[in-house]
C-alpha cells in the first residue's frame, strides 16, 4: 500500500527565494533540454534520449558550479519528465508503427493478414445488439438492458473486435493459433455459460 501525505508549506522569505530559484533553474533546464531535442531532430534527424541528456548533464555539472549546487537527482527527474512528454509520445507512436509493420510482415510470412481494428468502445458496445452500455473499469460483467446479453466484459470486447475485423464463423482467427473464430462469435453454450458465470 502506498500512502500519500499532503503538507502545506509555509516558507520564510529566504526559503521562498530559494524555492523560486530552484523552480526557475528546473524550468530553464527543461526548456533547454527540449530545445536541444527539437534541434537535433530538425537539423540532423537524430533523437536525443534521456540517457544522452543525463550524460551531457554530468559534463555540464562539472563545468558549471551553479548547476552542481543543485541535487543531481532533481535535475535528472526534470529530464525524465521531458522524456515522458509530447516528444516521447511521438517516439512511442513511431515505435508502435514499427511494431505494426513487423507484425504485418510476420502475418504475411505465415500466410495470414493483419487487420487493424479501432479499439474504442469495444467493452462498452454490446456484441449482441450494438447498443452502448456504459461501464466502470471495475465492472467485469457485460449486462445489456436492451437485448439481455450477459457475458464477461472481456469476451464481449473480443467479440466486438472480431466483428470489426470481419472475422466470422468459419474464418481463420490468427489470434487463436489457427482455431476457427465461429466458437468465439457464437452464443455461449450452456456449459460455457456456466463456466463464465462461475468466474
Amino acid at each position: 500500500m502506498i500512502l500519500i501525505y499532503r503538507y502545506r508549506l509555509l516558507p520564510t522569505q529566504q526559503q521562498h527565494r530559494v524555492l523560486e530559484t530552484i523552480l526557475e533553474s528546473q524550468r530553464q533546464l527543461y526548456n533547454a533540454a527540449l530545445e536541444e531535442r527539437n534541434d537535433a531532430y530538425r537539423k540532423s534527424n537524430v533523437t536525443r534520449t534521456y540517457f544522452d541528456q543525463t550524460k551531457a548533464l554530468t559534463e555540464w555539472r562539472q563545468d558549471d558550479p551553479e548547476a552542481s549546487a543543485l541535487p543531481v537527482t532533481l535535475q535528472r527527474a526534470t529530464l525524465k519528465r521531458l522524456a515522458r512528454s509530447s516528444l516521447a509520445k511521438d517516439v512511442h507512436d513511431a515505435s508502435w508503427a514499427k511494431f505494426i509493420s513487423c507484425l504485418r510482415y510476420k502475418a504475411a510470412r505465415a500466410g495470414a493478414r493483419l487487420i487493424e481494428v479501432d479499439p474504442r468502445n469495444t467493452t462498452q458496445d454490446c456484441s449482441g445488439c450494438g447498443a452502448k452500455v456504459p461501464k466502470e473499469l471495475g465492472d467485469r460483467q457485460h449486462e445489456c438492458p436492451h437485448c439481455g446479453l450477459s457475458i464477461d466484459r472481456d469476451l464481449n470486447a473480443a467479440r466486438n473486435i472480431l466483428h470489426r475485423a470481419g472475422v466470422g464463423p468459419g474464418l481463420r482467427n490468427v489470434a487463436g493459433g489457427g482455431m476457427r473464430a465461429g466458437g468465439n462469435l457464437s452464443e455461449p453454450t450452456a456449459s460455457r455459460q456456466e463456466t463464465l458465470e462461475s468466474h
